[in-house]
């Protein structure tokens, strides 16, 4: 669930900034002439009471069939997502039922009627609402009325029978990022976001200086990659959903400094050149932990040594596990250490269309020279020409080095 706010109920105590909120609109109703006032833009509700008569069975209810997450002092429940939280108050009884409204996108709302029907709770819906919200309706053990609504209409409702990617597992299945590429619409996903990160864009002058060649993971519909060709980069971006790919080359185009391709970060990317800079922006936290080398591999075959991989992934301090794996700085360290020196990371956020931004965390990692380390790509069948210094003997460095100045030699002895 990713949104949620609650009606009918009396509130314990609540933030001071909506009591502020009141008596400055009832300021403003009395005094209409007064201008420059600027209105409030209230955030969120905290401390809201949910009467319940028996705490166990409701929080039960809130985590095992809505997902909420109860908090360690073992009365609060908040959003997966966070952003929105209200207590469990046990009572004798409940004298007058509560309301309370979760929004969904509209392409999870089947995947939630179909879970809620698993554990035997009547539900009803989805329900047309003017062609613009769909809402299932059900009741808690209390009898509170839950509302889940999905805004969108009763086609994009029809559509949205793509299968839910809402869990870890097989979330680089092709079959299904093609699927929810072909029934949602893309401004809707939950990561769309038509503008560069922050914390990307404020570094790119540091650590991404013109001109550069940029290979992006996971475009998606095609934001990043057509910002990035716009600030000057020579830029190739992948997915690998047709549907998305298509929507990225409507909405771009492609010119020589912008190409989009349907690509397997699994497969095989040598055919593409060579790369100074890699954005993956969600895309390595899709992937299994069997599978993470196979992708260290390959991008190591077309970074170039120094070369820098702009990495975002969602952290550990990301409650739940709905979604994306979940990373730590020690999780990514230890992935990345042969062949890779971290150069800076940040807690951060993922910006799209929740109301709740996860957490996340962006580190920049700078693939080692040669002479560091880094030289064979990890997995890879080349043979290394250079070996490490201090195994080789006089004789042998000379024999490896030989070749490169046998005409040199050459020319000094005909002289």
């Amino acid at each position: 669930m990713v949104a949620g706010y609650i009606s009918g109920l009396h509130p314990t105590f609540l933030d001071c900034s909506l009591l502020v909120g009141t008596l400055i609109e009832r300021q403003r109703q009395n005094q209409p002439g007064k201008v420059g006032q600027r209105p409030l833009v209230l955030r969120s509700v905290r401390g809201i009471s949910l009467p319940v008569t028996d705490k166990a069975a409701s929080m039960a209810f809130y985590r095992d069939v809505l997902g909420l997450v109860p908090r360690h002092d073992g009365k609060t429940l908040e959003m997966s997502l966070g952003g929105f939280s209200f207590f469990i108050e046990e009572t004798d009884r409940v004298r007058q039922p509560c309301s309370l409204v979760f929004e969904i996108p509209i392409w999870e709302i089947l995947d939630a009627l179909d879970r809620i029907k698993t554990f035997g709770i009547s539900v009803f819906g989805p329900e047309n609402i003017g062609d613009s919200y769909q809402v299932l309706y059900l009741r808690d053990p209390d009898g509170h009325r839950v509302e889940i609504r999905a805004a969108g209409s009763r086609e994009e409702l029809r559509q949205s029978g793509a299968p839910s990617i809402e869990r870890p597992g097989d979330r680089h299945d092709p079959m299904r990022w093609k699927c929810l590429y072909d029934k949602a619409p893309v401004n809707r996903m939950p990561w769309y976001t038509e503008v560069l990160d922050r914390e990307f864009a404020d570094c790119l002058g540091t650590m991404a200086p013109l001109p550069g060649r940029f290979l992006e993971l996971g475009c998606g519909a095609g934001t990043a990659a057509s910002r990035l060709a716009a600030l000057g980069y020579e830029v190739v971006a992948l997915d690998i959903a047709p549907g998305a790919i298509c929507h990225a080359k409507e909405a771009y185009g492609e010119n020589s400094h912008l190409a989009f391709k349907i690509a397997d970060v699994l497969e095989p990317m040598d055919h593409l050149g060579t790369f100074d800079y890699i954005f993956d922006r969600g895309c390595f936290h899709t992937l299994p932990p069997e599978k993470r080398d196979l992708y260290i591999s390959n991008i190591l075959s077309v970074l170039k040594p120094a070369g820098r991989l702009f990495l975002k992934v969602f952290s550990r301090d990301e409650p739940g596990d709905w979604g994306p794996f979940r990373f730590s700085e020690k999780d990514i360290r230890e992935y990345f250490k042969e062949q890779f020196i971290i150069k800076s990371v940040r807690a951060v956020t993922f910006v799209g269309n929740l109301p709740a931004n996860p957490k996340g965390i962006f580190v920049v990692l700078e693939r080692k020279s040669r002479h560091e380390g880094g030289g064979c790509p990890l997995g890879s069948r080349a043979i290394c020409l250079v070996p490490e210094k201090k195994a080789l003997t006089r004789s042998c460095r000379l024999e490896v080095w030989k070749p490169i100045f046998r005409p040199f030699f050459s020319c000094i002895h005909s002289t």
